[in-house]
This record gives structure tokens, C-alpha cells and sequence, in this order.
């Protein structure tokens, strides 16, 4: 058993030389996609086949660089609605959390209202077999 004294310890480095968060683009798209399910307004838009793929609405694409993100979103809507108060809505609010939850600069979030044929609403896509 090795002795040594509390002082003998080296204090840990700063941060910034520590090491990096390496943030994918996936869990960016993860983030972009919740956020904008969050939104009065918005709703989910997904087949059976789109949920195996992976598509539908709400649906993120991201670009990551460094420390840097983008984030294209494709979003649902019932019409009629307000869509270019929506279309800002949205935006600010998925800037503002995938900021906060990733620690990235998002420099841009475009954001395209599609109008929903046939939708789920938030409310019962949500619901769960128990």
C-alpha cells in the first residue's frame, strides 16, 4: 500500500484540456425532432413503413462541424394554420434547446411546414400500451 499525502496529488487540468465532447448529428436530430413535437401547432405524420425507415414528421436532418451545427426540419401541420408563425416558433424553440442540450453553436435551424392529409395528434401518439 502506497503512502502519499493529499498535496502529493496533481489538481485535475483545466477544462479546455481535458478533452472534447464529440456531440453526433444523430442525437442533434434526436434533439431537433422532440423539440418540435413540443410546439402547439405542430403534429406527427408517420406510416407504419415510415417509422421502420426512420421518416415522417417531425424529421431532422443535421450537419455538425467542430462545434458548429445546422439543422434542416421538416414539420407537419393541420391546415389551416398560421404558418409562417409557426415556422418562426418552431425555430426559435429548436435553436434554443438544441443549443442548451448539446453545448453546440447551432448557427441555423431552416425550418418547412408541411401540411398534414392524415395525422396523429400529439396527444394520442403519445399514449402507450401499458
Amino acid at each position: 500500500m502506497a503512502d502519499f499525502a493529499i498535496s502529493d496529488l496533481t489538481p485535475a487540468a483545466p477544462a479546455e484540456e481535458r478533452g472534447t465532447l464529440e456531440v453526433r448529428a444523430s442525437a442533434l436530430e434526436h434533439i431537433a425532432q422532440r423539440a418540435a413535437e413540443q410546439i402547439t401547432g405542430t403534429v406527427a405524420q408517420s406510416s407504419a413503413m415510415d417509422r421502420l425507415r426512420g421518416k415522417g414528421y417531425p424529421h431532422a436532418s443535421v450537419t455538425v462541424q467542430r462545434s458548429r451545427a445546422w439543422v434542416k426540419l421538416d414539420v407537419a401541420a393541420s391546415w389551416p394554420c398560421p404558418v409562417t408563425e409557426l415556422a418562426t416558433r418552431v425555430r426559435d424553440h429548436v435553436l434554443a434547446e438544441t443549443t442548451r442540450l448539446s453545448g453546440l453553436d447551432v448557427r441555423s435551424v431552416d425550418v418547412n411546414i408541411h401540411i398534414a392529409t392524415h395525422h396523429d395528434e400529439r396527444s394520442s401518439s403519445r399514449s402507450r400500451v401499458r
